[in-house]
């Protein structure tokens, strides 16, 4: 698994298969895992008009993963399409620590 900041448009698998994220304005948080020979599996992002970032991120033993970083203006946390779990900063850049379920 491999996370870091996006901007603008990134095709996540190596295959002729497309996996493209875009971010929403300034930098958006990617988590993308791939398999032990480098296969693409999944990737998803989240963020929002401003700038986010991850500083890293590690996975219990119960699969669950968690990922740490900054953000500034409002973000929407939850990869998935129709959420509501929109944050606002209050200042320049605010740290955050995620927790995304059963994921691997």
């Amino acid at each position: 698994m491999v996370t870091g900041e996006l901007y603008g448009s990134a095709d996540f698998d190596l295959s002729a298969r497309k996996a493209i994220l875009t971010s929403k304005g300034g930098n958006v948080v990617f988590i993308a895992k791939y398999s032990k020979t480098g296969s693409f599996a999944w990737a998803i992002s989240f963020g929002g008009t401003g700038n986010e970032g991850a500083g890293g991120m590690d996975v219990d033993p119960f699969g669950n993963l968690y990922v740490c970083g900054y953000y500034n203006n409002t973000v929407d946390f939850d990869p998935n399409p129709l959420s509501d779990k929109l944050r606002t900063s209050a200042g320049l850049n605010d740290m955050f620590l995620l927790k995304l379920k059963n994921l691997l």
